[in-house]
Parts: C-alpha cells; structure tokens; sequence
C-alpha cells in the first residue's frame, strides 16, 4: 500500500533530486487522499471497522509526513 513507513533516505541536495522528490510526493499525496476519501466514505456503514479507522489514521499521518517532507523541499528550492 502506498502508506507504508517513510523512507529513510538521504535528503536530495541537487535541483534534479529535489524536484523529482517533490514530484514523486505530490503524486503519493494524490492517491492518498482518494484513498482517503473511499475511507472516510466507509465511515458509519457496514464496512466501518476498527482496521479500517486503523488505517485511515495511518495512511494521515504519512500524508501529513509527505506534505511536510515535501513543504520543506519546496522551500529549499526557493518556490
């Protein structure tokens, strides 16, 4: 799944690897928040469990960490 743990890489120092960065993250953003959004509409049917508020709550959390990661990349390129 696409929420998986953050990896642990090296931050990119060069235009190249920060624009690819940033673009890679926007994309996961992307899909994130539909599937959020499929989730948050689950909430309060029969689909709505405790694994799917679980995951929902970690699929956030990574996205918060992404908007951060890339936020902070955007800023180091001067946009």
């Amino acid at each position: 799944m696409s929420y998986g743990r953050t990896e642990q890489r090296a931050p990119p120092k060069d235009f190249g690897s920060l624009i690819q960065t940033c673009s890679s993250n926007i994309q996961k953003i992307t899909q994130n928040t539909a599937q959020i959004k499929s989730m948050v509409n689950q909430l309060g049917t029969k689909q709505d469990t405790s694994e799917l508020r679980e995951r929902l709550q970690q699929v956030q959390h990574y996205t918060n960490q992404l908007a951060k990661e890339t936020n902070k990349h955007l800023k180091d390129l001067g946009v």
